[in-house]
């Protein structure tokens, strides 16, 4: 018998996914193909499917890493399945206070933006700043 004397079985549950389910639910909740995030990373689409397989592969620490920064989501969640999944958000409402963050105008349109976005427009968004990154060094 079991609590409070029921005839009903025990189960136990593994509520903790592996670390391909993280990793799957990531790249889903930020928008991405399979082949997208590979592009992203430097790696084939192959590696992202056999990552998120619950087999033996296991992308290597940095691109773990790059993996939570791409997708946004925190690497305690992502490698080990501790804490949450998305960063805290900050202690106070920004919406319509921009200005405590941004330096000028165009920062705070681009903001405003940014937050309209979808979560595929934002992919692509982050897409442009990064090319735009890596011209300016």
């Amino acid at each position: 018998m079991n609590v409070a004397g029921s005839h009903l079985p025990t189960f136990n549950y593994d509520l903790q996914m592996d670390l391909a389910t993280r990793i799957r639910i990531a790249r889903r909740n930020s928008g991405m193909s399979q082949k997208s995030l590979a592009e992203r990373l430097g790696v084939s689409r192959g590696a992202i499917a056999n990552w998120e397989s619950s087999g033996h592969a296991r992308p290597s620490r940095p691109n773990l890493c790059k993996v939570a920064a791409i997708t946004g989501v925190t690497i305690e969640w992502l490698a080990r399945g501790h804490g949450s999944m998305l960063p805290a958000l900050l202690p106070f409402d920004l919406a319509g206070n921009e200005q405590m963050i941004t330096s000028d105008a165009n920062e705070s349109r681009l903001l405003s933006v940014f937050r309209l976005a979808s979560v595929s427009d934002k992919s692509l968004i982050m897409e442009v700043i990064n090319s735009i990154a890596s011209l300016l060094g």
